[in-house]
């Protein structure tokens, strides 16, 4: 026994009676449902739109943006529409007020061979006293302001 699939409540023709212009009406709502559905940009193309668009005719129920959500999401869920290959922007973001960013990238800083002298005679050595290694911290602390200093001029 083949059994309908449990879908919500589709819009059906007969709930726009006040509808003349079906075509207008359907552009407009096939423009607001491509508004409202940023993932539709990865699947956005020629053939998986007339996939979209048969799965309504198949059906006899109007292209609405209630009915064309419905559509997509089963016909991804079938495996029937396809993603478009290649890189895709949404035209809204999805995650407003949420910062991307990537965690796996370092920059590394490779010092000249004057400030890596300058380091190596600086580098903690934990057998000196305290007031020796003090002073050493002293002048580390002044390199990097120097080193500061120098990038905000040569940034500028």
């Amino acid at each position: 026994m083949i059994t309908e699939p449990v879908r919500p409540v589709l819009d059906y023709y007969k709930d726009f009676p006040t509808v003349r212009d079906w075509a207008d009406f359907e552009g407009r709502e096939a423009a607001a449902f491509t508004r409202a559905n940023p993932v539709w940009e990865l699947y956005r193309s020629d053939a998986n739109a007339a996939l979209l668009l048969g799965w309504c005719s198949a059906l006899a129920i109007p292209v609405t943006r209630w009915n064309l959500a419905i559509g997509f999401h089963e016909l991804v869920a079938q495996g029937t529409l396809k993603p478009v290959p290649g890189e895709h922007a949404p035209e809204r973001a999805a995650n407003r007020g949420i910062k991307l960013c990537r965690g796996d990238v370092m920059l590394e800083y490779v010092p000249g061979a004057e400030e890596a002298e300058q380091l190596s005679r600086l580098r903690d050595d934990p057998s000196l006293p305290d007031k020796a290694r003090n002073k050493r911290f002293a002048a580390l602390k002044e390199l990097a302001a120097q080193q500061r200093r120098s990038f905000r001029v040569n940034s500028r």
